[in-house]
């Protein structure tokens, strides 16, 4: 992927992006949002409905590429409030920073209803947690909001992501806190870990996730801290799972084997069997 700026005036700015196939896009938006209002190629049907999944895939992979890109550029406010790369960084340095305590106030009932019955058991072999995640299941996500210095200020409600239900409209709809949309969601499908310090393990695995995927799904390679396997995004995990979009290993398998990326937990010694 590559990007060019090739104009710009006091509320748009315009893009150029060459994909992954070589196709030249150009992409225009406005810069106090990331609205795409124009988006020209030659090398797709210009219909989504006329394209293939993946030619689907690839011109979704250069508008998102022209967000970055412009974001990355300008520092303009152009992501998708759910896709911010810069907040749900800040988001993870925020997590890591907590204490237990802190932890377990504001994550503690997330914890409970991520991992379900199996909160109460003391002991998870590596087996069971592959399988949990590898499973097809309900998600649950929370939103973090951060105050004016990075810190966490507040976390939402617990919600469910139910299979059948409009969860497309349900994932990408922003709770509010103060007038505000989150800084980042973090959502994960159900993993039966009863240690709380375990759990946070594996949120701050997510934060990591989250930007592992929106490089993939820009059609990009993430930088190495990021090359992590694991849960991420709901919506992306569909796509590394979507039958029709070969483009795409699946990151979400904790025993996936892609060249270059990582498990990047530890369960202790006594667990890896």
């Amino acid at each position: 992927m590559n990007g060019e700026i090739i104009g710009e005036d006091e509320e748009d700015i315009g893009t150029k992006v060459t994909d992954n196939n070589n196709i030249v896009h150009q992409i225009e938006m406005h810069k106090n949002d990331g609205k795409i209002y124009a988006h020209g190629q030659n090398g797709y049907p210009d219909k989504a409905d006329e394209r293939t999944p993946e030619g689907n895939e690839h011109v979704n992979q250069a508008r998102r590429y022209a967000r970055y890109y412009v974001n990355n550029e300008r520092g303009y406010e152009t992501f998708q409030w759910d896709e911010n790369v810069p907040r749900i960084k800040a988001v993870g340095e925020a997590i890591e920073a907590l204490s237990t305590d802190e932890f377990e106030a504001y994550f503690g009932e997330f914890h409970e209803a991520v991992a379900g019955p199996a909160s109460d058991q003391d002991d998870l072999s590596i087996v069971d947690l592959i399988s949990s995640v590898s499973r097809e299941a309900n998600a649950y996500y929370i939103d973090v909001f951060l105050d004016e210095n990075d810190q966490i200020e507040a976390t939402s409600d617990i919600h469910p992501v139910i299979s059948g239900q409009d969860w497309q409209a349900d994932i990408t709809t922003p709770t509010k806190y103060d007038g505000r949309v989150p800084d980042a969601r973090i959502d994960l499908i159900p993993v039966p870990l009863s240690d709380i310090e375990l759990f946070r393990q594996i949120v701050s695995l997510q934060v990591k996730c989250q930007v592992r995927d929106y490089y993939i799904v820009m059609g990009e390679e993430p930088p190495e801290e990021y090359r992590v396997l694991g849960f991420g995004k709901y919506k992306f995990a569909l796509k590394y799972n979507d039958g029709d979009l070969s483009m795409y290993d699946d990151y979400t398998r904790l025993e996936a084997d892609i060249p270059g990326y990582r498990i990047d937990f530890d369960l202790g010694d006594d667990r890896w069997v």
